[in-house]
């Protein structure tokens, strides 16, 4: 009853009765209750008041808290209060690095406790794995971290720890370790994880750089470079891919606008005709549009002396004030070359996301990112949502359907 009551409370309410709760149902002897009330709301009311503390610039929390977390509010610390409160720009990589290492530590501790009802049924090394496995995502974000930070034989420890992980195998995690293999001195390493990743389709920028400086190395040129990368991809996961996006293809109007430019001037598509369009409808506050800024870049580039393909990239659902200096300084700190829109104010709800709920509505989906694809005769013939987590990848399905919508004419 107390668990509800506190899970109801408001914000101060549970403040108060937080501090009755601890004080009546002491960490140490309630932490191994295992009931369904316990599952379904004591974690929940836990990151609750230790969120709304840290909201309050109270990270000390942390400190009284770290040792009596579950594992999993653990590791949604890490991704929420650490990487996440950094991704937006709220703390420094030097203020929150302590909070990071400690959370880790605490993780890394836990994946060999067997504690909770589930574990009864792992032996220790199965629960090891299992633990590791959920992991991931703190070891790599504390990689990065250290990474920022030019502590580079650190970052490559905690990636070692987790590198034969299923979910550990995305582009940001090969990319990252494919660079600290290089930074350690470790370059045939490196090569290897690259290779692993551009055959995945799974390569970031920075993975891609360090394949063709080490081309460049070996041939004393770049020449053939493109031909020698395309080459190492699978076929079977390319073909796999092209089928997919086939079956994605549709034919509907696109809503006009006319929107200004963060360059200056206005994009008027109306004006377009004749030119394939490239939408990606994103916003400042959202990670996964920001996750998949450098894919899209990669296809910026490949078409940057292409004038009949235009890319726009429309912030859209801004609420800070300053939103478009934030847009700029985003785009310095990252050497990003796109042309930015500012989306118009919406006259049914007064939200600054005008052209985005005419594209939400035309083609009936919700949420950012949202990539458009415009052909020549104005239809929308393509829309994708979300991220799925490799530049390389999102790179050659925009490169895929533009040259699609070519060679119809």
């Amino acid at each position: 009853k107390d668990l509800y009551r506190l899970f109801r409370a408001t914000q101060e309410e549970r403040k108060q009765l937080w501090q009755q709760f601890v004080a009546r149902y002491p960490f140490e002897k309630f932490r191994d209750v295992d009931t369904e009330i316990d599952g379904m709301y004591y974690d929940k009311v836990f990151r609750g008041v230790v969120y709304e503390q840290v909201m309050q610039k109270n990270y000390k929390i942390l400190d009284e808290l770290i040792d009596v977390a579950s594992f999993i509010s653990l590791t949604e610390f890490h991704r929420l209060l650490v990487m996440g409160e950094l991704e937006h720009g709220r703390v420094t990589a030097d203020f929150i690095f302590p909070y990071s290492k400690k959370l880790v530590e605490r993780i890394e501790a836990l994946t060999k406790q067997k504690t909770g009802a589930e574990a009864r049924f792992y032996s220790p090394l199965q629960w090891e794995q299992r633990q590791l496995n959920y992991s991931v995502p703190a070891f790599l974000g504390h990689a990065k971290l250290l990474h920022r930070l030019g502590d580079d034989k650190t970052a490559l420890t905690w990636l070692e720890k987790i590198k034969d992980q299923k979910s550990s195998k995305t582009a940001e995690f090969l990319g990252l370790y494919a660079t600290l293999l290089e930074n350690n001195g470790r370059r045939e390493e490196s090569m290897q994880v690259v290779e692993n990743a551009v055959s995945l389709n799974k390569a970031t920028p920075e993975a891609i750089a360090l394949l063709k400086n080490e081309y460049i190395r070996k041939h004393k040129s770049e020449k053939g470079f493109d031909e020698y990368f395309n080459s190492l991809k699978s076929t079977e996961v390319l073909s796999a891919q092209q089928e997919h996006l086939r079956s994605q293809l549709i034919r509907k109007d696109a809503p006009t606008f006319r929107l200004e430019q963060l360059k200056g001037g206005y994009a008027d598509l109306s004006k377009l005709k004749g030119s394939i369009v490239v939408l990606d409808f994103w916003a400042t506050w959202c990670g996964p549009c920001k996750a998949a800024l450098p894919g899209m870049q990669m296809a910026v580039d490949k078409y940057s002396k292409d004038d009949k393909v235009n890319f726009f990239f429309i912030a859209t659902q801004e609420t800070k004030p300053d939103y478009r200096g934030e847009i700029k300084a985003f785009l310095k700190a990252n050497n990003y070359r796109l042309n930015v829109l500012y989306d118009g104010k919406n006259s049914v709800n007064g939200k600054l996301d005008d052209t985005y709920a005419k594209y939400a509505k035309q083609l009936r989906f919700s949420g950012i990112p949202a990539k458009i694809i415009i052909d020549r005769h104005g239809m929308v013939r393509w829309s994708s949502n979300g991220y799925m987590g490799s530049p390389s990848a999102l790179a050659d399905e925009i490169s895929y359907i533009i040259e699609l919508l070519k060679k119809e004419g």
